[in-house]
Parts: C-alpha cells; structure tokens; sequence
C-alpha cells in the first residue's frame, strides 16, 4: 500500500508492474489524488493532491459553511481517511477474487472518486433535477442544528411534521403544529427566525442531559454536543469500549479510537502499539520470504533494510 505521488514508486523500481513480473499473486493499492490505472486516466492523474483539494473538486466544500461566506473545509481530513476505507474494502474485493483466481492485482484509489461517491446527495439531485444543492440553511427543512442549553449544545433535527408535532408537544406550542407559519418544514424554515427563540427559551431552562432525556423520551431523537473530555467520559462510548488502552513504551499508556465495528463470532483481539521501525523485518523476511540468514545480513550491511535493535 502507497500514496506517494504520482510515478514516484516508478522511479525507485518497486512499481506495480515491476513487482507484479517477479509475484503475479502480489495485491497493490495505491491511493492518489486523481486515480493513475490505465484506462481510467484523467487529464489530472499526474497531479499531486492533499485532502483539502479533493474536497473542493468533489463539490463537498462548496456545500459546507453559510451562503454568504467562502466555501469551508470539513478540518478533519475527510478525504485522507475516508480514502484509506475505501482503499481497504479494495483491497478485500482483490483478496477475495485471489482466492477464485490465484492472481494479483493493482487497487486503484482515487481521493477525488472517493469523496464524489461519499457526495451522493449532490450527485443524486443534480442528475434528477438538474438542481445544483447550495450551502446555507436549509429552505425546506427547520429546526436542525445546535441548541445552548445551561451547560453546552443539544444537536437537533427535525426531519418532519410528525417530529414537529412531537416537539411542539415537549415545548407545550401545540398551537404551532397546525400554524400556517410552522406546519410544515418549509414554513418554518421561513419564519426560523420567530421558531427559533421559542427553542433556545426551552432549552436555556435545562441542562443538556435534562433536556436530552425529555426529548428522546417523548420521540425527539437528539443528543448533547461532546466536547473532547464528554466523549471520554461518556457511559456509551465506555460500554461500547469505543476508546482502548494501548501501552506504548516510549509515550506510555494512553487511550485510542478502536475499529469501530464488533463481530459476534470473532473474539477481540487486544489493542498493541504499532511496531517500531524496522521490528518485524527480519520475521517478514525469513518466515514469509524464506530469505536466509546470510542474505539478510548483507542486505542490513548494505543499508538496504533497517532491523529494529531493541
């Protein structure tokens, strides 16, 4: 697996098709900015790329941030890592075919592919409607976002009038479930401006945990705005073990984000450190390789490869 520029691993003669002459069955992936397999070359395929360009190129950041301000980035890197999920799932579809056809083959991932495919909605709706999606508020739908309450946010979306009612219920404003102004999502994302205080008021009167459970208890589904210290302290993400302990000797013990996904039938496998440089070279290269001992030697004496000491 690689994602260095474009023609980079070429130049040093560990190339796909260089590699794929001496283990037909070898699986490469190499993720890039704009995709580089054969037949599926762009005019920007020799690019270089960072997460932020393939963002922009994809339409998401136009759709990201308020109207009337300059399109946002995600911050996160949605790009880099949702990029190397796909890569993985790739990489799984050729190991899967290796095992019906005995052969290799190159995985081709594209950063700008990627996020135009995580870009569903806008695609979907431009190909129907011919409509191009704006950032900003929402014309047909309200309330959505993040509500103050006495000590942090509650996020909520109402995705329809069913929701509505639920909510003017909560608020004790039935008066605003049949009310020409707010029935209807577009209604109210017309008037948000007078729906809006009548939220904030309520929310203001309570605690997000408070509030969090009246709404979720009458239909409501919302959740509290995390900060850094929330998420590690939240009873869910302990009990889903979310976050695990990896005791690494030179930073120490610390907690990280696990795979998110459990399976029913595999047992755990206990979180490590990743191994230093240089530490499963002489295994890899021995028991799976069958390089003798001579070899690796001299490959270590000529500066080739680099074994961890210990």
């Amino acid at each position: 697996v690689e994602n260095l520029r474009p023609g980079s691993v070429d130049k040093m003669g560990i190339g796909y098709d260089t590699l794929k002459k001496i283990n037909p069955e070898l699986i490469y992936a190499a993720i890039s900015g704009f995709g580089r397999l054969d037949g599926f070359k762009g005019p920007d395929s020799h690019r270089p790329a960072f997460d932020i360009v393939a963002e922009a190129m994809s339409g998401i950041m136009n759709l990201v941030g308020y109207d009337d301000k300059p399109p946002s980035w995600t911050i996160y890197g949605m790009a880099d890592i949702y990029s190397g999920l796909c890569t993985a799932y790739g990489i799984m579809q050729a190991l899967f075919m290796r095992e019906r056809t005995g052969k290799g083959q190159f995985v081709d991932s594209s950063m700008l592919d990627n996020m135009i495919s995580l870009n569903e909605r806008m695609v979907m709706l431009y190909s129907i409607t011919g409509l191009e999606p704006k950032r900003g508020r929402l014309k047909h739908l309200f309330p959505r976002g993040a509500f103050p309450c006495k000590d942090g946010y509650i996020a909520l979306n109402i995705p329809d009038d069913l929701v509505w009612a639920r909510l003017c219920r909560v608020l004790e404003r039935e008066d605003l479930i049949q009310d020409e102004k707010s029935k209807t999502g577009t209604a109210r994302a017309s008037n948000s401006d007078k729906l809006t205080p009548i939220i904030e008021n309520w929310m203001k009167e309570r605690t997000r945990e408070k509030a969090e459970n009246i709404l979720n208890k009458n239909g409501v589904p919302v959740g509290p705005v995390y900060t850094a210290r929330d998420v590690f302290e939240s009873k869910q993400v302990q009990a889903r073990k979310s976050l695990v302990d990896i005791d690494d000797p030179k930073v120490g013990l610390h907690q990280f984000a696990r795979t998110p996904i459990h399976l029913s039938a595999a047992p755990e496998i206990p979180a490590r450190p990743a191994p230093e440089l240089g530490q499963d070279t002489e295994e890899i290269l021995s028991t799976l390789l069958g390089y003798a001992e001579e070899k690796i030697n001299e490959l270590q004496k000529n500066e080739i490869i680099q074994i961890y000491q210990g």
